[in-house]
């Protein structure tokens, strides 16, 4: 019987925590506040080790770069910002999205940064180059605000509410698209790069076969309408897990979509942000101001 146990809690004290999410090799993970700070932490000792300020609204997003040494964020004053860890100084601001910026992330070598804003555009902007305050390039073929952006060594995958997820083939300058049929609200890669999956407002997750665009499964039972919340897989892509506006998290088989279980939370309210460890049986869950550590009691 598959068991996941709420092991400890984290009061970030940064009014709501819009997003949580583990480093490149889960020993640290940062949290995004509505107070319009980023926090790093010690998940496993609850010590918060650094406050990253420098932002004028709410934290929307959050990454860390894979060598650990810099954090891109997403906010609603309209602006990417790079914060330098060892410092905490932010040491590149960039603006040039039109409304509020909802996801930044870090190509897989650090070098650059993509954030997907409210205007519908994803910019990419070059970290090395600290005199340049113009993106090095700008997708615009999203009509609506990008949700979600993830980046592979030759992929950016962007999720829209205009009801597309975005496949650019860096390789060959090809882009593709297919068609949620509902507004698409996150969109991540299995680990083998082959398939696809994505959320979309009104309770359904997809998995989509990369390359023709054909569902093989549905993920269902959990409460998913007004807002957007995270999707991850689990360690070696077995277990797909969201959040649910019910307090709980859902997490399903990958191939049966069977219901494995639900992490119940203290709270009925959004679990909007969640993140699995890269390695380990645990997950960093996000409710209001609250960030919660689940660990896997037996293995399946």
């Amino acid at each position: 019987m598959m068991k996941w146990t709420n092991t400890s809690i984290l009061d970030c004290r940064q009014g709501a925590v819009r997003a949580v999410r583990y480093n490149v090799d889960g020993c640290y993970a940062l949290t995004a506040g509505s107070d319009r700070t980023v926090k790093l932490w010690n998940p496993s000792k609850g010590t918060c080790l650094q406050t990253f300020v420098g932002h004028g609204l709410d934290v929307m997003d959050c990454r860390g770069s894979s060598d650990n040494a810099f954090i891109c964020t997403a906010s609603k004053d309209k602006t990417c910002t790079l914060f330098e860890v060892e410092t905490g100084k932010s040491i590149r601001k960039w603006r040039s999205h039109a409304g509020p910026v909802l996801c930044s992330t870090f190509n897989e070598d650090g070098s650059l940064v993509l954030s997907g804003g409210v205007d519908g555009k994803v910019c990419i902007w070059d970290v090395k180059n600290r005199g340049s305050r113009d993106p090095l390039q700008t997708l615009e073929e999203p009509t609506d605000a990008v949700t979600s952006v993830t980046c592979s060594d030759h992929e950016i995958l962007v999720s829209s509410l205009d009801g597309k997820v975005r496949r650019y083939d860096l390789r060959v300058g090809k882009m593709s698209q297919d068609d949620a049929g509902a507004p698409a609200s996150r969109a991540c890669f299995t680990s083998d790069g082959k398939c696809i999956i994505l959320s979309c407002l009104g309770g359904v997750l997809h998995l989509l076969d990369k390359y023709t665009g054909q569902c093989l499964q549905q993920y269902r039972g959990h409460l998913n309408v007004d807002y957007y919340l995270d999707i991850c897989l689990g360690a070696h892509d077995m277990r797909v897990f969201s959040g649910s506006e019910d307090g709980n998290v859902f997490l399903w088989s990958l191939v049966e979509a069977k219901v494995l279980h639900k992490m119940k939370h203290p709270v009925e309210a959004p679990v909007h942000s969640l993140t699995h460890h890269p390695e380990e049986n645990t997950v960093m869950t996000a409710c209001k101001g609250i960030a919660y550590l689940w660990n896997l009691d037996e293995e399946d």
